[in-house]
């Protein structure tokens, strides 16, 4: 099984329907997706602004910014996806041969402490979180930017992430929870669709990340 993160920004530049219609003609059944929140979260950073907000209120109402992406992202294939609320819902609409879109993520605010809560942790390592609560061992970031030291066909390791980190293309707590998982991680540009026989989308070995 493997958890697809994509980024919000894959909307505004029309690389979203190629993506999901890459999952949903590939890995029906097999693939859930997480989204990015997009323009609803850079909506919440202007609202946090203008009304002088605390972080950890910003934060939460950013998680039901990736709801309403995951709602805009499901109407693009009614057919094939399915906005879920409960691990229950992912469940079945993986049992049906249908791909489930992470929708709320109500059970992640027990994991964050009220310290954290803040644009450290973004949709990134909320998706890393996932694929552990889920315990899924793959996870596949699509970004809208380009990053030439990275082979979008290995793993990301430790030294790679904390590079990734520093310029800002992973959020600031991305580094601290990848080191804390077994999730195999790999960074795709938008348009970067793999081929759906590699092995890293077929593999479920574990990964050496320690270079």
């Amino acid at each position: 099984m493997i958890l697809f993160k994509l980024g919000g920004s894959l909307l505004n530049s029309g690389f979203m329907k190629l993506w999901i219609n890459f999952i949903t003609y590939h890995f029906k059944g097999r693939a859930i997706i997480v989204p990015g929140g997009g323009l609803f979260a850079n909506h919440i950073r202007s609202v946090q602004k203008n009304y002088k907000l605390k972080d950890d209120i910003a934060h939460d109402m950013a998680l039901y910014s990736m709801s309403q992406m995951a709602l805009l992202i499901s109407s693009i294939d009614r057919k094939s996806l399915r906005f879920c609320n409960t691990k229950h819902e992912i469940d079945g609409v993986i049992e049906d041969n249908k791909v489930p879109i992470v929708g709320t993520f109500d059970f992640l605010k027990k994991r964050i402490g009220s310290p954290n809560k803040n644009w450290s942790i973004t949709s990134d390592s909320i998706a890393l979180l996932i694929s552990k609560e889920l315990q899924l061992n793959t996870l596949l970031i699509v970004k809208s930017c380009w990053c030439s030291f990275v082979d979008s066909k290995i793993a990301l390791n430790q030294i790679k992430v904390n590079k990734l980190v520093s310029l800002g293309i992973l959020d600031a707590s991305f580094s601290l929870n990848f080191q804390n998982s077994k999730t195999k991680v790999f960074l795709f540009f938008r348009d970067q669709l793999p081929n759906a026989s590699d092995t890293l989308l077929t593999s479920s070995k574990p990964n050496n990340r320690s270079q």
